[in-house]
């Protein structure tokens, strides 16, 4: 689907169209659900826009080509929209981003122009992507279950299911995983709101820890948004020793922060990678004088560097006992020595595997390769660093597999008639991916009941399909032959 204008403009209305407080309109995903979203994304990411559109009917979502034509230049901007009425948010991918930002918004309708805000900062700043809830925060009377408590939907309670801040299965944290995953200099900004007290400040930071990160932006940050605005007073909580509307329990603060267990386990790791705001009405968020300050303080805080080497492709896919294989793909070249192939257990600790050279200097696309024979068992991290002649580095960003040997699946009959079954014996958070010999995905009924999925295959022209597993963490596919 095709639509063009402004996007901040498209943005705003959907928020105009959310749920309220109360209603129960929103629904947690089943696992598939959420296996299917981790498919849609990866698709959109990787640029495959015919597949991540096929795939996200099947969860209630449209993919959007979106030309924004308000500016001196058009833009062009993918936005995964919710179809249906489980509310899970949306979703904005910016291709020819200039940072790799990523923009949340998770009280769109609950704190204040937080949204108009973010999509006006997401613009501005040329970020990768914009991240917004489906409903007001309180719109579900059911507990998250995560640690936490609030009093914003009333009285003093735990957070609700429908608070993407505070809730670990949803489109909105599986995306923010995904990102965080996939990119390795990747900042998420997360926007929220706050009724100013008299002891407070008119902006409260927090990189979702009281630990200071190696590489911390958020000084820079509150120094540039006091240059914009010498009226504003700031809390840091790190520096400051703050704790109120600190973002301490935030989800997507924690995962970030490398906690093992977003929803119940603290981060004291701080990755500087996630910045919480908190902004008082007034000042950043009533209007868009507010919202443009936030976006100049946002784009000189994280400058442009262009690097040696433009890197358009980099995945990674399992060859079953062959091991794992990496693929990548410049579009220019700069002095580029070498790659050198690391791998890590952790995402943190980092071991050179191999080494492929460079070609020096290149204007054309060029493709390379690598095969791991002996990846680590279960899941692993794998990044390029790239070598110029004069030593300088840079790195890639990262890409997670999941080796899948030790989930037990199996699909038959196969050959097959007119339908297939899929059975997975220690996991229910998968879903599965039929696609002909050019690639191109099938759409065929599919069944889902706990471990096992039925494909319905008797409409489809007899020949040879691959038929894909998909773990939020890993893929695997066994050719499909139908008689």
């Amino acid at each position: 689907m095709q639509k063009s204008g402004s996007i901040e403009s498209y943005v705003a209305s959907i928020v105009s169209n959310m749920p309220l407080e109360a209603g129960n309109d929103y629904s947690v995903p089943k696992n598939w659900q959420m296996a299917t979203w981790a498919l849609v994304l990866h698709e959109v990411l990787e640029k495959n826009y015919s597949n991540a559109a096929d795939s996200a009917v099947n969860v209630d979502y449209q993919l959007v080509e979106y030309t924004d034509n308000s500016g001196m230049v058009n833009r062009t901007y993918y936005i995964l929209e919710n179809t249906g009425s489980n509310y899970w948010g949306t979703y904005i991918y910016y291709p020819s981003h200039q940072r790799q930002l990523v923009i949340q918004a998770p009280h769109p309708r609950k704190d204040f122009n937080t949204a108009k805000q973010g999509v006006h900062v997401f613009f501005e700043s040329e970020a990768l992507f914009f991240a917004m809830s489906g409903t007001h925060r309180c719109n579900h009377a059911w507990f998250s279950g995560c640690a936490g408590s609030t009093d914003v939907c009333g009285s003093w309670q735990d957070f609700r299911i429908s608070d993407m801040a505070h809730h670990d299965t949803s489109f909105f944290h599986a995306s923010t995983d995904t990102l965080f995953s996939k990119y390795n200099h990747t900042y998420f900004i997360q926007l929220h709101g706050f009724t100013k007290k008299v002891t407070d400040p008119y902006v409260i930071l927090s990189n979702g820890t009281d630990q200071t990160p190696t590489t911390d932006y958020i000084p820079t940050l509150e120094q540039e948004l006091y240059d914009e605005d010498n009226s504003l007073t700031f809390k840091v909580a790190h520096e400051d020793d703050w704790d109120r509307l600190v973002g301490f329990t935030n989800t997507q603060g924690r995962l970030i922060n490398q906690s093992s267990d977003p929803c119940g386990q603290s981060a004291s790791t701080p990755s500087g990678r996630f910045i919480h705001i908190e902004q008082e009405k007034t000042s950043l968020r009533a209007n868009s004088t507010g919202w443009a300050k936030m976006a100049a303080a946002v784009v000189n805080t994280f400058p442009v560097n262009p690097l040696p080497v433009d890197l358009i492709r980099f995945n990674v896919e399992g060859l079953g006992t062959a091991g794992v294989e990496l693929t990548w793909e410049t579009a220019t070249e700069l002095n580029n020595d070498f790659f050198e192939i690391q791998c890590s257990r952790n995402g943190s600790v980092w071991k050179a595997i191999g080494k492929v050279s460079g070609v020096g200097n290149s204007i054309v696309k060029r493709s390379y390769s690598y095969i791991d024979k002996h990846p680590p068992h279960g899941r692993a991290f794998y990044r390029l660093k790239q070598v110029d002649f004069d030593g300088t580095e840079s790195y890639s960003d990262i890409r997670t597999y999941h080796a899948l040997s030790d989930i037990e699946w199996s699909l038959f009959p196969n050959p097959a008639q007119l339908e297939v079954k899929v059975l997975s014996d220690k996991t229910s958070d998968f879903s599965v991916l039929l696609t002909d010999l050019t690639g191109k995905q099938v759409q065929v009924p599919i069944d889902y009941n706990e471990n096992q999925a039925v494909l319905y295959i008797g409409e489809l022209p007899k020949g040879v399909y691959t038929l894909s597993f998909l773990h939020p963490h890993g893929r695997v596919a066994e050719r499909l032959v139908l008689e």
